[in-house]
Parts: structure tokens; C-alpha cells; sequence
């Protein structure tokens, strides 16, 4: 199972220093966040990782349709690509503080799958139409043939996610029959547009924490850990409870988690942790943590990863909780 880290660019050191160390440790992925008010550029940070780094894959986890033209997006990945000789991976999702940060809506199932569309025919050197208009990049010599991850939490996302994408990163959480039935709908959408399911690989996205503990919000700091899990649900429920497997005993609370979240507090981005005393007070933190990450010493995540890996997953993307230097220390140790 290959697993890849998601960073965020806020100093432009620490995140080189981050990249290589993720490399060093064996990661296979260094994905890179994508909002402009709350973290540094996206694309000039992917650009500094590239030369920084030599066989870690790299792209954005997750740019949107939003906030970024098609033709702006296959250009800067075509040539992360040629810097990279072949590293450049697309990570793509309807846009949550990215979008919301700047009072926009997020991207449409229509929106997603048109993206997709554009973004293949300009990485092939083909002209594509976005809003009437022709659009190429003249100056691509040679095709580049960049994996497309398109982030699915909904039955219509994933069942998209399965008939366009190369790769499906699950958001809906990490307890085991959520993987199951969202894998289901990848392989469903697969099929239903004459793909092979076996040909798209899923991946799952989670918050990791490695304590001394045992795997409970304890040990770690608990307001931090509960504004992850908190920017995890907002993200994978926002639109609907439909085919999430939602227990009744928490749909009320999660509801008004929706309505009060705080999009420029983002997992703690902002420097605040109100969406985490938010969780915190609607009782919702245990069912959180369980669903949307790994928590404890490093022998129980390990299991616990392993246990997904037995489900048919191909990939985790871990965000760590807290200090990603130790995270990576950890990990790359234990």
C-alpha cells in the first residue's frame, strides 16, 4: 500500500525541509494544499519541492475547478512534469476553504467531470473549449500523461471519481465498512462506463496521530486533533448524509457542525482552534477521531493501516496531527 503526506505550504523552509524528509522516509507522494488565503502559493511551492526532492511523486492534494482555470492548472502540472522527469500527479475536488474562504460556491459534479475532460485533451497537446473558447498550450512539445485523483465523498462523486479519474481519494472516513461500501461505488462507476474497476486505484485520505497512548484524543493535544477531525467531516458531509452511513444518534449534531464551522479556521490553519471546541461541545469528538483518523502508538496505527490495505485500498494520504517533523521521525523510525 503506498502512502502519501499531505503539507501545507505556510514557510517556505519548513516545507522544502518537509518534502525531503517525507522522501527520505519513504513516502510516495508529497501533496500539496491549495488556499490562497490561508497557506503560501500552491504552484511556486510545488515548483521550490521539485527541485528539492528526486523520486517523491508531487502535485496539488487538492487544487479545484473553482478558483483555477483548466488551462492554467494543465500548464503549471505539464510542466511540473518536465521539471520532475514524470512526478507531476493532479489531485482535484470541488473546493471546500479554498472556495469558501473567498464567499464561492463549490464545484459541481458537471464542473468536476468537464475539468477532468480539459485537463486530459491540453496535457495531450490537444485544443480544448472551456466556456465557448478554444484553449491550448501551444508551447507543450510532447504529451504528458499525468494521473488525475479526483477526491470523492458522496455515491455520485465516487461513481464519478470511478469513470474519469486514474485514482479515487475517499474522504468519507477510515472505519472499515465506509472503505468498503465507497469502494464499491468506485468500482460501480467504473463499470457503468466501461472501465475496468481493477484500473482505478483508491485511495483513502486520514488524519494520523502517532502517540505512547491508546489511540484515544488523549494523547494528543485534544483541541488540535478535534479540529482536524472536524475540518474532515465538514469537508466529506457539506452536501449530503446520502450513502455516508451517518448514525442517526449524531445527524443533528453534525448538522449544526455544518452551519457554525468556521471555513478561515480551517483544521486549525488560522491559528485558532474553535472548530475544535465546536466538535468538542456538540459530543461529537470520539465518533469523529474513530471515523476520520488513526490515532496511537505507532504498533496500533501500523495494524490499523494494515487492516485497510486487507479491504482493497492501493494508497492512504495521511495529514498528521501536530508536529509533522516528529510525525515523519516517527514514522520513519517505528
Amino acid at each position: 500500500m503506498d502512502i502519501g503526506l499531505l503539507t501545507y505550504p505556510e514557510a517556505a523552509e519548513a516545507f522544502i525541509e518537509t518534502a525531503q524528509r517525507a522522501e527520505r522516509a519513504g513516502f510516495d507522494l508529497v501533496g500539496v494544499a491549495d488556499s490562497q488565503s490561508l497557506l503560501q502559493e500552491l504552484h511556486t511551492s510545488l515548483g521550490a519541492a521539485a527541485h528539492a526532492t528526486e523520486t517523491v511523486d508531487l502535485g496539488p492534494t487538492v487544487t479545484n475547478p473553482v478558483t483555477r482555470h483548466p488551462a492554467v492548472t494543465a500548464g503549471a502540472l505539464c510542466t511540473l512534469d518536465a521539471h520532475t522527469d514524470g512526478r507531476a500527479v493532479l489531485g482535484l475536488a470541488s473546493g471546500d476553504h479554498g472556495v469558501r474562504t473567498l464567499g464561492l460556491d463549490p464545484a459541481t459534479l458537471r464542473d468536476l467531470r468537464g475539468f477532468v475532460e480539459r485537463f486530459r485533451r491540453l496535457c495531450a497537446g490537444e485544443t480544448a473549449e472551456y466556456e465557448g473558447e478554444p484553449v491550448e498550450l501551444a508551447w507543450l512539445d510532447d504529451p504528458r500523461d499525468i494521473p488525475v485523483v479526483l477526491t470523492a465523498e458522496g455515491p455520485s462523486t465516487l461513481g464519478l471519481a470511478g469513470a474519469v479519474a486514474d485514482r479515487a481519494l475517499v474522504g468519507t472516513g477510515v472505519t472499515e465498512p465506509v472503505v468498503d461500501a465507497a469502494i464499491e461505488r468506485v468500482h460501480a462507476g467504473a463499470e457503468k462506463a466501461d472501465r475496468d474497476p481493477g484500473a482505478v486505484e483508491t485511495w483513502l485520505y486520514t488524519r494520523v496521530a502517532v502517540t505512547d497512548g491508546d489511540g484515544r484524543p488523549g494523547g494528543v493535544d485534544r483541541e488540535r486533533l478535534l479540529a482536524a477531525v472536524g475540518a474532515s467531516a465538514h469537508h466529506a458531509l457539506q452536501f449530503t448524509f446520502e450513502g455516508k452511513a451517518v448514525p442517526a444518534e449524531h445527524e443533528s449534531a453534525i448538522r449544526t457542525l455544518l452551519e457554525e464551522y468556521d471555513p478561515t479556521q480551517h483544521a486549525g490553519l488560522g491559528g485558532s482552534a474553535a472548530n475544535g471546541r465546536l466538535v468538542d461541545r456538540l459530543g461529537l469528538g470520539d465518533y469523529l477521531t474513530e471515523r476520520f483518523a488513526v490515532v496511537g502508538s505507532a504498533a496500533a496505527c501500523r495494524a490499523r493501516l494494515d487492516g485497510l490495505a486487507g479491504h482493497g485500498v492501493d494508497g492512504v494520504l495521511v495529514n498528521p496531527v501536530g508536529d509533522t517533523r516528529a510525525f515523519l521521525e516517527r514514522f520513519a523510525a517505528d
